[in-house]
């Protein structure tokens, strides 16, 4: 018989305030070392730096600094991948235009974010709203 690899959940909730992302960032982090400690750290970096940009964007976009409003982290781990869902209370983007907008050669201050979190994950989506965002990253081991 087949053993399942049931993955390990994380969650935490956080007033949108930068300064919170990274105690939330460095939380989420030592989850996904405790309970995958193989993971190769390049993909480690690309987790974090993912989670960190769309952290940021949930509080200064989403929540527009709200102190009022809340930063949702959920993580998911197994043995071959990590998957992050990142939400806030705010209105939500069109993302379908705001990625067209946005091409590689962008060098604007804003837009950059989401094209790097897509370039670094193996899968990006985003709920209808456009206020939740869900990556997987498939992740490979030390040795």
């Amino acid at each position: 018989m087949k053993k399942i690899d049931k993955p390990k959940t994380y969650q935490v909730c956080f007033e949108s305030d930068l300064l919170k992302i990274k105690d939330a960032s460095t939380e989420a982090i030592k989850f996904i070392s405790d309970n995958n400690p193989e993971i190769n750290k390049n993909d480690i970096y690309d987790i974090k730096l993912a989670m960190n940009e769309t952290l940021a964007n949930a509080v200064l976009h989403g929540n527009k600094k709200d102190k009022d409003k809340n930063v949702y982290l959920q993580l998911q781990v197994n043995k071959s991948a990590v998957t992050v869902k990142i939400a806030d209370e705010g209105q939500g983007f069109d993302h379908m235009n705001h990625m067209a907008k946005y091409d590689a050669n962008h060098l604007g201050e804003n837009g950059r974010g989401i094209k790097l979190v897509c370039s670094l994950m193996d899968s990006v989506a985003f709920n209808f709203l456009g206020n939740e965002v869900k990556f997987l990253k498939r992740v490979n081991h030390n040795g």
